[in-house]
């Protein structure tokens, strides 16, 4: 019998794959894609299923061991003095959230670092961090210092050799394997390359998978 000519090779146990999701286009994808096993010279069809994962991040604060103020953007200093002059409120007006969000999303980054657990037991991304795809701030307080307190929303693709129908199958899965909100890294990153997590921490970090 002749099987189909592998799209990437790698040896057992594991088996990964990029398998180009910019074009997938769908928030839950399953693609029957053609391995050949170098070990065992046998070809199998896994099956990949595609899942779009949002996280939710609740009011996440950096650990501030330096001063970062230097460094910082300033649109992201102008907006903590917009926050010192409503009285420190929790609530913007339209036009000044739309300045704070414009300021501090795109120092933002957030990324899912897998342990081995998670890939032994049915993660399929190829190994290294997983670059959020989307980031949207929701909520920002500066009452520690000129990095803000923050809360915001993280959307990744994550690609299994299962599929789930809703967020309690991924969490069973997480509760069987291992937990993914100690690796996920949410914060800012400044010019000079820094970065400053705020998941050490946070009120809550929540996974949702995104149904079609």
């Amino acid at each position: 019998m002749q099987f189909p000519r592998a799209t990437s090779v790698v040896p057992n146990p594991i088996l990964f794959l990029d398998c180009g999701l910019e074009r997938l286009g769908k928030r839950s994808t399953t693609v029957i894609q053609p391995l050949r096993d170098l070990d065992t010279d046998r070809c199998y069809n896994l099956a990949m299923h595609f899942h779009t994962v949002m996280v939710r991040l609740k009011n996440g604060a950096p650990e501030l061991s330096e001063d970062p103020t230097p460094v910082l953007p300033p649109a992201l200093i102008r907006s903590e003095q917009l926050w010192r002059d409503r009285g420190r409120r929790q609530t913007w007006p339209k036009d000044h959230w739309a300045f704070v969000r414009a300021a501090i999303e795109p120092v933002l980054y957030a990324k899912i670092e897998p342990e081995s657990e998670h890939y032994a037991n049915g993660l399929l991304n190829p190994k290294g961090a997983i670059q959020a795809r989307s980031i949207e701030l929701s909520s920002v307080s500066f009452e520690n210092g000129p990095l803000p307190t923050i809360s915001g929303y993280a959307q990744f693709q994550l690609t299994f050799d299962r599929a789930f129908t809703d967020s309690g199958e991924l969490y069973d899965w997480m509760d069987a394997t291992d937990w993914m909100d100690w690796s996920l890294c949410f914060g800012f990153r400044l010019e000079d390359g820094s970065e400053w997590d705020v998941t050490y921490d946070h009120a809550g970090i929540d996974f949702e998978l995104i149904v079609p």
